[in-house]
């Protein structure tokens, strides 16, 4: 665990430990001419939000995009029947994890590291679909594996910036979803009112 001191990542690990059960093999950053320019966008991962509401054409957008270039992205969603509705397969299915504890295991050991290696080989980004059912643990898990993926040489020589994430969604969360107040309070959606 964590020295007195030590950074902690928002999963309450130390950084230490999750680097030290990182992927093996090529070494971020490694053999790069240019090294430490551009560090800023180093510790960033490009992302968007695309909302409206339902209807509104945001899984159009996406297949739009992709359809005119199949290396934009792969779409992605947050559960089976989202992923029967949109054509897709379900992020789990993409990343290899069935639940939040299996996502977590992924990344200690570095797989989902890795197979976001992979995946920034073929695509440029990635477009989760239904975002609000995905819960924020496993995006907290998603987004900390992107950042490293994009510190692998052989993704900073295919994609310079790195591979960017895509959330697509409305406002409208499943009864039972609790959701943080600006006050910190957690709420029930069923719970929430009109100026909450």
């Amino acid at each position: 665990m964590a020295g007195e001191g030590e950074p902690k990542n928002n999963f309450g690990w130390a950084n230490a430990q999750a680097a030290e059960f990182g992927p093996i093999g090529d070494v971020p950053g490694e053999g790069e001419e240019g090294e430490g320019e551009g560090e800023e966008n180093d510790k960033k991962v490009s992302c968007e939000f695309i909302t409206g509401i339902a209807g509104s054409g945001k899984t159009y957008k996406i297949r739009q995009r992709i359809t005119e270039d199949p290396t934009e992205g792969i779409l992605c969603a947050t559960t089976g029947i989202a992923g029967v509705n949109l054509g897709a397969t379900t992020i789990h299915a993409v990343l290899r994890y069935f639940d939040t504890d299996s996502l977590q295991q992924a990344f200690i050991t570095g797989r989902l590291t890795r197979r976001l290696v992979e995946l920034a080989l073929l695509y440029r980004r990635i477009y989760l679909d239904e975002v609000s059912m995905l819960p924020a643990e496993q995006l907290d898990l998603f987004y900390q594996a992107l950042l490293q993926a994009n510190q692998y040489a052989k993704v900073k020589k295919k994609l310079p910036l790195g591979m960017g994430l895509t959330l697509t969604g409305d406002f409208c969360l499943a009864l039972g979803t609790s959701v943080m107040m600006a006050s910190g309070e957690l709420k029930l959606v069923e719970d929430l009112v009109i100026g909450d």
